[in-house]
């Protein structure tokens, strides 16, 4: 028993090695929501429209991977709930805030009820401190609108002289 737990640990770290190394060339930032943006459309046939304004091309692993997942999720819910065949999605930055905006121009959502992708959404961004609203957009569709500080504040300070 002690040699089978042996060597399936030996197996784990073999297996999130390779992960690592894969995920080492994964698209980052704005890049890999761009690319999921495409895919997205070439598969789907569903448009989609990105307005990044003033972001930067990253944020950080952190604030990446939500924003990323989020986006994905917000689509994926965008053709599947509300049968929409548009989706904008706008970035912004503004006063120390991250926000980011989809809407669509699908059917809505009859019964306001969160499922387990916008669950995994807010906890995701709650994480972040930020916050989550989902609704029905009043022209039609569906919104989703976050924001993420980009500062956090219940970080505990650095002591003096650690370099961030």
């Amino acid at each position: 028993a002690r040699l089978q737990a042996q060597e399936g640990l030996q197996e784990t770290r073999r297996a999130l090695r390779a992960f690592r190394t894969l995920d080492s060339g994964r698209e980052r930032g704005l890049r890999a929501i761009y690319k999921i943006k495409n895919i997205f459309e070439d598969t789907t046939g569903v448009e989609v429209k990105i307005e990044a304004g003033n972001l930067p091309p990253s944020f950080g692993d952190d604030i990446d991977l939500v924003l990323y997942r989020t986006v994905q999720e917000s689509l994926t819910n965008a053709l599947r709930h509300g049968h929409a065949t548009k989706v904008a999605i706008d970035f912004r930055m503004a006063d120390g805030f991250l926000f980011m905006t989809v809407l669509d121009n699908g059917s809505g959502m009859k019964n306001m009820t969160r499922g387990i992708g916008l669950a995994g959404m807010e906890e995701r961004i709650s994480e972040l401190g930020g916050n989550v609203e989902a609704n029905n957009a009043a022209e039609g569709g569906f919104r989703l609108a976050v924001r993420i500080p980009l500062s956090r504040s219940d970080e505990p300070p650095k002591p003096e002289g650690v370099q961030a």
